[in-house]
């Protein structure tokens, strides 16, 4: 329904001041917000039609001279407006200079005027107003202050003060007191009638709010106690409902259980097993119930778990829970690990009745443990490895730099002895046996996985005959080794894996034959191979006389962990491992076993490159002036190498200290056209003493040589600032041309940056 068109209007016109924002202020239904409504209907009323009465009683105040009347009477309708428009004054301000307004202006009117003029109104209203808005006792204060300003105007009278009215009153004492009298009891009667019907209200508010709280209270509680009252009823039908669901449910839970739950009488006799039995044991419930617990599991076990279980049954264990481990048969005949959780019965008496709890099945927790402990001994040799990787690491330091002796003389003294004689051929042999024994360190850092594996040409005879040379000196002498064939072909592979491949067949070949001897057979041959690709293949065979693998094992032989060796003599590794390596070569392998007799065939592909022996071969080598500073801790290296660059008519310098190196570059930057410097050194080593020299002088170009680093790559090398990276033993050749290359190409760099700084 629309509000009428008049209430719209006045609803707008409200809304353009400042007053009906009080209406925020106090609830609705208080005494104090509908006070606050009718002072703001009387302030708008005196704005709206005060106007119309102010301005005729302003014409007829200045008309007759009045001009007080007519100052005050525009003062009152302005200080109306500012209460009416004004949000700053308070309730109580608004109304107390409303009130002494009302009275000011019945004061004025009745002392100006006389009798006959609107002040009596005026006051006659003030004690009214006041009592409305402010309450009893303040509509009591403006009465007393109505009948003081009456009865002063009365005295007024009886002494002749007031002559400006312009009518004279016959007995006008008395007339006046008659008046008073009759304006006071009216003015008290309105003003108290007023006030007792507000306090009726304001009375009958708050007991109706009483009222409706306490109503409310009520209706909250009788809805709490209803609540309640449904939940009780609820929860008594929940329960009935569960009491009966419960067994049913715990039925349930038991029957579709991953572990088997069971239940047995005093003496370990089942009552009660759920349908898990048969998931784990392969027994039907109705097959297992009756039977006792010592009828599926193992004999020798059989103590430990009555004394277990009879451990329960004594007073100070009896709310104590057993758990252990052990193993129960299976319906097939094998024994299936289990763990147990087993709790006592007891009756209110405290005798035991029976005993219940489940069994779990832990086979693959204990596989879990298997693989664990074997990985745990894998990184326990994968440790011992990185020690061996250490240690190999040192090794090869300190044999290379021997070897750069041994090969630098032997190479000065190849130069100096005569063609054809006895100690040339000497001398290369000594020189062929050093590049063997420098071969010979590069597998032990490759074996210790010091250096990165590379595939290369490799002669397999040459492999099998050192392996079967060290196998001789570490296994029984009831076992004979014989070699049959021969091939020459290479094959691309890495030489220590291939090494590896046959210590670890014939290390097991010699463990079938470790306690009766026997025989281990190696063969060599070329053949093809029809289910590989298209090619030559070199076939090795290696025979043993031994106990043979057992038919269940032989599928297995390959998979990594498996072995039937005893605790402590093998992880199951090495075979998965020369599975690995031979097909990482592109060949395969494959295994032939029975008592007495067992063979490991492998195919490896031949490769068509030839093997090629490094020799001391005679060359044209380049030669130089230039100054070189040659910096190593060996004396011997330092030697070998100035005289071999002296004699290509290089001008040598040596130092065997780093530091005294570099005080002599730091003295003499400019005379040396090379630094040629080994890495590992006391006090300071050739990283650091380069990349010192390096910022005395940028150009100079630096050549490291080591025998061993494991942080130095020939990449980090090249970041460091090195011009060249070369491995110990050094030959004469390899250090001719490394120096003869850096030099001239330190010499283009310095004439382009020299040419690019002339440029104008």
């Amino acid at each position: 329904m629309k509000p009428p068109f008049f209430a719209n209007r006045f609803k707008k016109l409200r809304a353009l001041f400042v007053w009906p924002s009080i209406e925020k202020k106090y609830p609705k239904n208080t005494l104090r917000y509908w006070q606050n409504q009718v002072l703001y209907l009387i302030l708008l009323t005196v704005v709206i039609l005060g106007l119309a009465a102010l301005i005729p009683s302003v014409w007829l105040s200045i008309k007759e001279g009045l001009y007080t009347i007519a100052i005050f009477d525009l003062a009152a309708y302005l200080f109306m407006l500012y209460l009416f428009f004004s949000s700053r004054p308070s309730f109580r301000l608004r109304v107390l200079a409303g009130s002494a307004l009302i009275y000011l202006v019945g004061l004025v009117l009745l002392t100006v005027v006389g009798p006959f003029g609107a002040g009596p109104v005026w006051l006659f209203a003030f004690p009214i107003l006041v009592g409305v808005l402010m309450g009893f006792k303040a509509a009591m204060v403006a009465l007393f202050i109505n009948g003081v300003t009456i009865a002063a105007v009365g005295v007024f009278i009886a002494g002749g003060y007031l002559v400006t009215w312009d009518y004279a009153l016959i007995n006008p004492v008395q007339k006046w007191i008659v008046s008073f009298v009759n304006f006071m009891l009216l003015n008290t009667v309105a003003t108290i009638s007023v006030t007792a019907i507000l306090n009726g209200l304001q009375a009958a508010l708050v007991d109706e709010k009483m009222m409706q709280k306490s109503l409310r209270a009520s209706q909250t509680k009788l809805k709490e106690a209803n609540a309640h009252l449904v939940e009780e009823i609820s929860k008594r039908v929940i329960a009935v409902r569960e009491l009966n669901e419960q067994d049913q449910k715990l039925l349930l839970l038991a029957e579709n259980a991953v572990d088997c739950i069971w239940q047995m009488d005093p003496d370990f006799r089942f009552l009660y097993v759920n349908a898990a039995v048969e998931t784990i044991f392969g027994f039907t419930p109705q097959k297992w119930i009756g039977t006792r617990l010592f009828d599926h599991c193992a004999a020798d076990e059989a103590e430990k778990i009555t004394r277990i279980l009879n451990r329960e049954a004594t007073p100070e264990d009896k709310k104590e829970n057993a758990l252990f481990e052990t193993y129960l048969r299976h319906k097939n005949g094998h024994l299936v690990p289990v763990e147990i959780l087993s709790k006592p019965i007891y009756d209110d008496n405290g005798n035991r009745v029976g005993l219940q709890g489940s069994a779990r099945d832990i086979r693959e927790r204990k596989t879990g443990e298997k693989q664990r402990a074997a990985l745990e001994e894998q990184i326990r040799r994968t440790q011992k490895l990185e020690s061996l990787g250490t240690l190999a690491g040192g090794i090869a330091h300190d044999f290379n730099n021997i070897l750069s002796s041994i090969l630098g003389y032997t190479d000065l003294a190849l130069e100096d002895a005569g063609k054809g004689s006895l100690l040339e051929d000497d001398l290369r042999e000594i020189f062929k046996a050093g590049n063997r024994a420098k071969d010979l360190v590069k597998q032990i850092l490759t074996f210790a996985r010091q250096t990165d594996e590379t595939l290369k040409p490799v002669q397999v005879s040459l492999i099998v005959n050192e392996a079967l040379k060290l196998l001789r000196s570490s296994i029984p002498a009831t076992i004979e080794i014989k070699m049959k064939g021969k091939s020459n072909s290479l094959v691309m592979a890495d030489p220590t894996q291939i090494h590896q491949v046959f210590m670890n067949l014939c290390t097991n070949a010699a463990h079938a034959m470790e306690e009766s001897g026997g025989i281990l057979e190696v063969s060599l041959a070329d053949t093809p191979h029809d289910s590989l690709k298209t090619g030559d293949y070199l076939e090795v065979r290696i025979t043993d006389s031994g106990v043979g693998i057992p038919a269940e094992n032989i599928d297995k032989i390959f998979e990594p962990y498996f072995t039937t060796k005893g605790p402590h003599e093998g992880t199951g590794l090495g075979l998965a491992m020369v599975h690995g390596i031979v097909k990482n070569c592109g060949g395969d392998i494959s295994v032939k076993s029975q008592k007495g007799q067992t063979t490991f065939t492998l195919y490896l592909p031949i490769s068509r490159k030839r093997y090629e022996v490094e020799t001391h071969v005679a060359e044209i080598l380049p030669t130089g002036n230039e100054q070189i500073l040659i910096v190593d801790d060996e004396l011997s290296i330092a030697d070998t190498a100035a005289k071999s660059l002296a004699r290509l008519g290089y001008g040598v310098t040596t130092r065997v200290s780093s530091s005294e190196a570099l005080e002599l570059f730091k003295t003499r930057p400019k005379e040396f056209d090379l630094v040629i410097t080994d890495m590992t050194m006391p006090y300071m080593t050739g990283d650091k003493m380069a990349a010192a020299m390096i910022k005395i002088r940028p150009d100079i170009p630096v050549i490291l040589c080591t025998g061993y680093s494991k942080k130095m790559t020939p990449e980090k090398a090249a970041e460091a600032g090195f011009k060249a990276f070369v491995m110990k033993p050094v030959s004469k050749s390899n250090l001719a041309k490394t120096a003869r290359k850096v030099i001239d190409t330190a010499k283009v760099e310095t004439l382009r940056i020299t040419t690019q700084t002339d440029r104008p």
